[in-house]
């Protein structure tokens, strides 16, 4: 196994763009509380088992923004297959790019191609600078990772991480069947899941994890630049 880690900047318009999330008209961008980041993972199956190049690879992105479009996908991954003088062309396909959105409330939004994602207030329209630095950052990420691929481990860890989320509607939880709800010690998803990857050296590649939480610690009244919580 061979393992890839990078990231890049995909902050975007930092005022007078409309955030994605709260849907609330005030809500334009006038500064950066925090940059926001594409940071990508990409996995080589390095074995001899394995026959084709787009096979063998497999990219993970965690994106700092409300949500992935699927104008967004699409150009990624048009973008990656224009880099054949990195890696060839069929190496990244929709099967094996996965690109996940921290669903922070604080991003500049517009990168929807459907009207609803895009038109709702404070947002107004399909934002084109906002558009090509999302996915020029993205694409960017995926190549330095690449570019980074070494040999290494993944390491699985599990474990329950309380005290840092609620559930925001537990009046509509407990009306569930009782004997559903005794099924589980929380009334939310207590348990993170994290990968940590390493080179065979035991230097850290990088770490991802995955916990139950809503990126709002931030409310609809914050108006710089934040990946929040997440």
């Amino acid at each position: 196994m061979r393992l890839g880690a990078a990231m890049y900047d995909i902050t975007g318009p930092a005022a007078e763009a409309g955030m994605f999330g709260y849907a609330q008209i005030h809500q334009a961008t006038t500064g950066i509380h925090m940059r926001l980041r594409s940071r990508a993972f990409v996995f080589h199956d390095d074995s001899t088992s394995v026959a084709d190049d787009e096979t063998k690879h497999f990219a993970f992105v965690s994106v700092d923004t409300g949500c992935i479009s699927e104008l967004i996908t699409q150009s990624v991954i048009a973008r990656l297959q224009a880099h054949d003088d990195v890696f060839p062309s069929s190496t990244f396909q929709t099967h094996n790019v996965m690109l996940s959105a921290t669903h922070t409330h604080c991003a500049p939004g517009g990168l929807s191609e459907y009207p609803l994602y895009s038109m709702h207030p404070p947002l107004k329209g399909f934002d084109k600078q906002n558009f090509e630095c999302v996915v020029a950052g993205i694409v960017k990420s995926i190549v330095r990772a690449y570019r980074n691929l070494q040999p290494g481990v993944i390491r699985v860890a599990r474990g329950d991480c309380l005290g840092a989320s609620i559930n925001r509607s537990v009046e509509a939880y407990n009306a569930n069947p009782i004997e559903e709800r005794q099924q589980y010690a929380h009334n939310t998803d207590k348990e993170m899941t994290l990968w940590r990857l390493d080179g065979t050296d035991g230097f850290p590649i990088g770490m991802i994890n995955w916990f139950a939480v809503h990126p709002t610690s931030m409310g609809s009244w914050f108006t710089l630049i934040t990946g929040d919580n997440k």
